[in-house]
């Protein structure tokens, strides 16, 4: 079943790409409300797109299990883990599109910080506690990560709120031109 969680979050990562593409080209072009747009569409896309994913999965959740495995037992396991996921996917798909265009728009430290706090200080502890104090069993982990996805996804969703988008076009013009004067001119124009 970790096939078909890594196939499921293939389009957030094509989205998260796309998302720091066109960001990071927009705010080179000095064009900081295109990029803040671009940033929260691709946001609101991944969205979309997942609620007709997980809408597929809760429908044809047993029937997508059985082309999985043959063991019953484990399909029952299975199909339980795809609902909880059903769940994260939503929290795990758009943190990913918001990081990515936090990366276009140049802010790289803030969220790594995000993700170190929010899934080994917070969810990977948690869902040990859920694992084994509670008692809940490998559930208890999927769920530990509805947590910690969620909690990164309101963080990162915060940091990309807080974006000086006018200020980070004008950081990377200041970069351009400084590359520029600094780069001894060859003398032949192409």
């Amino acid at each position: 079943h970790h096939q078909l969680v890594a196939l499921l979050f293939m389009p957030s990562v094509a989205l998260s790409n796309a998302a720091s593409t066109v960001v990071g080209n927009s705010i080179g072009e000095l064009r900081p409300k295109k990029s803040r747009q671009a940033a929260w569409v691709a946001a609101g896309m991944d969205v979309i797109m997942w609620t007709l994913l997980a809408l597929i999965l809760v429908t044809l959740g047993k029937f997508v299990v059985k082309l999985l495995t043959s063991n019953e037992a484990v399909q029952d396991i299975t199909v339980v883990l795809i609902n909880i996921y059903c769940v994260a996917g939503y929290f795990d798909n758009v943190q990913n599109v918001i990081g990515g265009a936090l990366r276009g728009v140049g802010i790289n430290q803030a969220p790594a910080a995000v993700y170190l706090i929010c899934y080994y200080l917070i969810m990977l502890p948690v869902g040990c506690c859920f694992v084994w104090p509670l008692k809940l069993g490998v559930y208890g982990m999927w769920w530990s990560m509805v947590l910690g996805t969620g909690m990164a996804t309101m963080a990162l969703a915060v940091l990309l709120y807080r974006v000086d988008w006018a200020g980070k076009a004008a950081e990377s013009e200041e970069r351009r031109l400084k590359d520029d004067i600094s780069t001894p001119s060859t003398g032949t124009s192409c």
